[in-house]
């Protein structure tokens, strides 16, 4: 047994007394710093669960890989006997429940574990490895029934280098000579890695994450004579009736395409509630009362995730606004920045989250309460 390189955080068991290993992760994409916890892994347990986080999200700059095409990544980097003793567990991002993420993961390593392997980690020592790169790195300490194995981060390589680094290459590049004279060299396993890696990044399913990376560079460099890093302030509707919430969807990056909340950015001198009407308004065009619209408006609620939006931090207030239940919808009509609105059956809403825009499906979890 070795103390980690993280005194009193965490001690490391390579002594390969576990029968499973936990990685936690988006792998977006998958590279030689994952790769060296990866071996890390698999010296120490019998088996190595890889819960992949962010399951079944919409493309975008910063997740723009499916949930299978992280897994085909990471087989091109691993040996075949690696691949072999690794077991993949999507896990959909509780973004604004903790407890709920938590138990997902917990079930998600339950159920792979069993139906696999047919042990179940709930019965076997399991521990949880990782490393302390930054806030993201918070979950390491929610699972306290399993032991926890510190690594150091490899090459200090993380994947958002990665990613802007093919967003910038020229398209005419091969993938042979993409990595000539540039220190990205060092974030892959094998040249099978990278000829996988490129091939999804400069391929024709990325062309709309591509566009939104360079529209997002664009929209961050007006604000960079800013003394300091800039916070936007945004307000969302929640507008449900008779079983039905009220979506639009998007004309512009980023996010072009995606189904979304009426809403926008909050002029200077507007109160929430009066932007979110008046964004309400600008993109669905829908003919209720102000006063009927704000004496339905039930609660309210702050969403402040770091990363819940690609333009930059950016806090949204989202509103609740339950209408009078009748036999007719409200008419609605795409306008400003929404190309399309319409009414959706809150059954069939539960089913969109892989077109849903940034945060909005766990917003409509939080205020919906499910």
């Amino acid at each position: 047994m070795l103390v980690s390189n993280y005194p009193n955080k965490y001690v490391e068991f390579f002594d390969g007394t576990h029968y499973y290993t936990v990685f936690i992760g988006r792998f977006a994409p998958f590279h030689a710093g994952h790769y060296a916890v990866v071996k890390e892994a698999l010296r120490n347990s019998k088996y190595l669960i890889m819960v992949l986080g962010g399951d079944d999200k919409p493309r975008s700059s910063r997740d723009p890989f499916t949930t299978a095409e992280r897994i085909s990544i990471i087989q091109s980097a691993v040996t075949p006997e690696e691949f072999s003793r690794i077991l993949f567990a999507p896990v959909y991002d509780y973004t604004y429940n903790n407890d709920k993420w938590i138990g997902a993961v917990v079930e998600a390593v339950e159920k792979v574990s069993k139906q696999v392997v047919g042990k179940s980690a709930s019965q076997s020592k399991v521990a949880l490895i990782g490393y302390e790169k930054d806030h993201t790195s918070f979950y390491l300490k929610l699972f306290p029934q399993w032991d926890s194995l510190g690594v150091p981060n490899h090459e200090m390589i993380n994947a958002t280098d990665i990613r802007n680094f093919f967003y910038e290459l020229d398209s005419n590049v091969k993938a042979e000579d993409s990595l000539r004279g540039s220190t990205m060299a060092k974030c892959f396993v094998n040249p099978q890695h990278l000829f996988r890696v490129y091939d999804l990044m400069m391929g024709d399913k990325l062309a709309d994450a591509r566009d939104e990376y360079h529209f997002v560079q664009k929209y961050k460099e007006q604000w960079s004579i800013a003394p300091y890093p800039v916070t936007f302030n945004t307000c969302d509707a929640v507008v449900v009736q008779s079983g039905h919430i009220l979506l639009v969807q998007r004309g512009h990056n980023p996010g072009k395409g995606l189904w979304a909340l009426p809403g926008g950015f909050l002029n200077q001198y507007e109160k929430f509630e009066d932007g979110c009407i008046r964004e309400l308004r600008e993109e669905t065009k829908i003919k209720i009362p102000d006063p009927v619209l704000r004496g339905s408006i039930v609660k309210h609620e702050i969403f402040d995730e770091p990363h819940r939006s690609a333009r930059g931090r950016t806090i949204s207030v989202a509103f609740l606004i339950k209408l009078r239940d009748d036999t007719t919808l409200p008419k609605v009509k795409g306008s400003d920045d929404a190309v399309k609105a319409k009414w959706v059956p809150i059954s069939d809403f539960w089913n969109m989250r892989s077109v849903l825009f940034e945060d909005h499906y766990a917003i409509c979890e939080s205020l919906l309460s499910v």
